[in-house]
């Protein structure tokens, strides 16, 4: 993996710990802005997880309703 991509998960898993995001950027030497924008991400891709879940169930519901 290259070490953006390792970088990504690190910041990633910082955030998840609750780690502030300065204190993420100084951890990493990296600029705020570069964690805030892999905290976006986390959140646009939690937010599109949960919107193909309620699709998928109400999918389901139609589907099988009349079971």
């Amino acid at each position: 993996m290259s070490r953006m991509s390792d970088l990504h998960i690190d910041i990633s898993d910082a955030l998840a710990s609750g780690d502030h995001p300065e204190k993420i950027a100084k951890r990493f030497k990296v600029p705020v802005e570069w964690v805030e924008s892999v905290e976006r991400d986390n959140i646009e891709f939690e937010a599109a997880q949960r919107e193909w879940a309620d699709r998928s169930a109400d999918a389901d519901a139609i589907a099988y309703g009349n079971w």
